[in-house]
């Protein structure tokens, strides 16, 4: 009976569930934090793979100089951002339809300034060590200040002026003009296989600075322009609109319209177009997720890219001069983007003070003064005490 009763009661008495726990395999764990990373700094990125299509886009106008014109490559650029925004404005439903007479002035001054910036830049690259004209190009972020100053009104300081001073000073080590490093060398040649006369060591450093000037202007216009609220691919189909029948007028007046003859060339030409407006779209895709100075600042690595790509694929022999004036340029862009960096954290910190301080505020003057609570009496150390 009591091996009857005892097997009745191990019967009752419930078994405990064993619970499986099953483990994340190695490769599984790895890719999904791969993915979150990429997730986190997807606006970085961008901005480093638009630096790469921008070099890329570099390298091939300096490659393509005795093949095609670099005002037709400017034409060949627009065109192509052309077609390509335009597809994609029929693919988001948006409407080209201009809204006001004001935006298609903002329009007009854009492309105007952007393409006399870009003839500059694609001159200078194909008359000029490409890392070199890279450098002189980047030194806008000094000049934006100065516009900004004059057109919208921004703060100006001496900050400002000296990172000006440092990029006119990177741009005359990299010019080395004849008045101060004296004339250039015999044996230094062209691309063209001709000796280097003063013009062609001044001009297109010259030519590059006024790109820059120029893309400073670009910068601002479009600043101006966000503050109307303009969609980015609207501004991107217009500019190329624009420029197109800008550049085509001058083209045809110097009768400079040229097709290569090699496949290779029209392929590479095409390919430029092409990377530009990726370049395009991947930094309105940065900034759309990430702050403009943080993107302004990756987007820099474009001129160390150019400097190993023209190296590797030209053999060009970098020299001191037109390092330091690299390092000059590249460097007072880079610490003024740092600077709008930590200037916008502080202004963010103490908005949220501020915040803070109003919602404390506001919570002891809404507050009745029956629910606040009072200290507690003492005498002389004692705890009072109800009971007398």
């Amino acid at each position: 009976m009591d091996e009857i009763m005892k097997e009745e009661g191990e019967e009752c008495v419930p078994k405990s569930k064993e619970t499986t726990v099953y483990e994340v395999p190695f490769l599984v764990k790895v890719k999904n934090k791969f993915a979150l990373t990429v997730h986190r700094y997807r606006g970085l990125l961008c901005a480093f793979a638009a630096a790469w299509c921008f070099a890329g886009m570099t390298m091939t106008v300096s490659a393509l100089t005795d093949e095609v014109g670099s005002m037709q490559l400017v034409f060949v650029r627009a065109f192509a951002t052309l077609c390509l925004s335009t597809l994609v404005l029929i693919h988001q439903g948006q409407s080209i339809k201009p809204e006001s007479l004001k935006e298609v002035k903002f329009h007009i001054i854009n492309a105007v300034v952007s393409s006399i910036s870009i003839f500059c830049q694609f001159y200078a690259y194909q008359n000029m060590r490409t890392a070199d004209a890279s450098a002189i190009i980047y030194g806008y972020v000094a000049f934006t200040g100065l516009f900004g100053r004059i057109f919208l009104k921004e703060a100006f300081g001496f900050f400002e002026a000296f990172v000006i001073l440092f990029t006119f000073g990177g741009t005359v080590f990299i010019a080395r003009p004849p008045f101060i490093f004296g004339l250039p060398d015999e044996d230094e040649v062209t691309d063209s296989g001709e000796h280097s006369t003063v013009v062609d060591v001044v001009l297109p450093p010259l030519v590059a600075l006024c790109g820059s000037i120029f893309g400073a202007l670009m910068v601002v216009t479009l600043r101006a322009m966000q503050n109307h609220n303009f969609t980015s691919m609207k501004t991107v189909f217009y500019f190329s609109l624009y420029s197109v029948v800008i550049v085509s007028v001058p083209l045809t007046i110097l009768q400079e319209w040229t097709i290569p003859q090699c496949v290779i060339p029209k392929l590479w030409t095409v390919i430029m177009g092409c990377m530009a407006f990726a370049g395009y779209s991947l930094v309105n895709l940065a900034v759309s997720v990430e702050d403009a100075v943080y993107v302004s600042l990756v987007t820099m690595n474009e001129v160390y890219i150019v400097f190993f790509l023209d190296i590797l694929l030209f053999g060009t022999e970098p020299r001191w001069l037109s390092v330091f004036g690299t390092f000059l340029i590249v460097g007072s862009s880079a610490v003024t983007s740092i600077r709008k960096i930590l200037q916008t954290r502080k202004k963010g910190k103490q908005q949220d003070r501020k915040d803070k301080m109003a919602a404390i505020e506001e919570s002891n003057y809404t507050t009745p003064d029956s629910a606040k609570k009072e200290p507690l009496p003492h005498l002389n150390g004692r705890k009072h005490s109800n009971l007398v």
